[in-house]
């Protein structure tokens, strides 16, 4: 089956079949384990203080419609009004996202598990070239 082989992590060598995505750079996988790779950002983030924060306001500043979504749904979490529903794709209630076909609708969410939420997205963007 396709992405059950096994492949080893450039930095710590362990071996792992599940790969971070490449962020905004090109195509494909990394092929660097979660814990390496959250190491290295630990590592950034110490060295360059504020370069999360700066960056994410950044994106807040650029997608002020998305952020007034995700904010709303958050709010609606805490207060009860919305609950985490499992994936609609494949039932996992593991990692549920809430994801927003139009942000101008900031509570009509569809709920997705990380995998079939990055999918969704993959799909959007592919309508979108066609």
């Amino acid at each position: 089956m396709k992405g059950d082989h096994l492949r080893n992590c450039r930095t710590c060598g362990s071996p792992k079949t599940a790969w971070r995505r490449r962020d905004g750079a090109g195509v494909g996988l990394r092929f660097v384990c979660t814990n390496c790779q959250n190491q290295r950002l630990r590592k950034r983030r110490a060295a360059n203080k504020g370069y999360s924060t700066a960056k994410n306001k950044e994106w807040q500043k650029a997608n002020p419609e998305k952020r007034a979504a995700h904010k709303a749904v958050e709010r609606a979490l805490r207060l009860g009004l919305l609950l985490k529903q499992p994936c609609v794709r494949c039932g996992s209630t593991d990692t549920v996202h809430a994801h927003h076909e139009d942000y101008a609708r900031q509570l009509d969410v569809v709920w997705l598990c990380s995998t079939h939420h990055a999918e969704r997205h993959r799909e959007m963007e592919a309508d979108l070239a066609a």
